[in-house]
């Protein structure tokens, strides 16, 4: 699958809530530092998409959730390829709700580390 920078991609929930993300280079920093969505994506040897950590921020420059030393190790080892970003205006319990729907029907590996270590 060849992907282009800024290609559109969508992202189904487990409600079967459609999410319209776009293709950016992993560290890319986004104008306006709005807030949103974001999803780190393993793109394997045969183009298939794989979500490993799906999260929101206030500020999508500054995914704060990344900052975790056991996120960074769990995406790191992954292998991340992409970064989908998804302005988000609608207030945090928005980006939340969208955030726990992809991960309901995703599972991503990293996303299930955090879940696990919070037990």
């Amino acid at each position: 699958m060849s992907i282009q920078i800024h290609q559109a991609i969508e992202w189904t929930g487990k409600s079967g809530t459609v999410y319209r993300y776009y293709i950016w280079p992993r560290r890319s920093l986004v104008d306006g530092n709005p807030p949103g969505n974001f999803i780190l994506v393993k793109e394997t040897e045969d183009g298939v998409l794989a979500p490993v950590f799906i999260g929101q921020a206030d500020d999508l420059n500054h995914r704060i959730s990344l900052s975790d030393p056991k996120i960074q190790e769990c995406i790191h080892a992954a292998g991340v390829t992409q970064l989908h970003l998804h302005v988000n205006r609608s207030g945090e319990q928005a980006r939340m709700a969208e955030q726990a729907d992809l991960v309901a029907r995703w599972e991503p590996v990293c996303n299930v580390q955090e879940t696990t270590r919070d037990v």
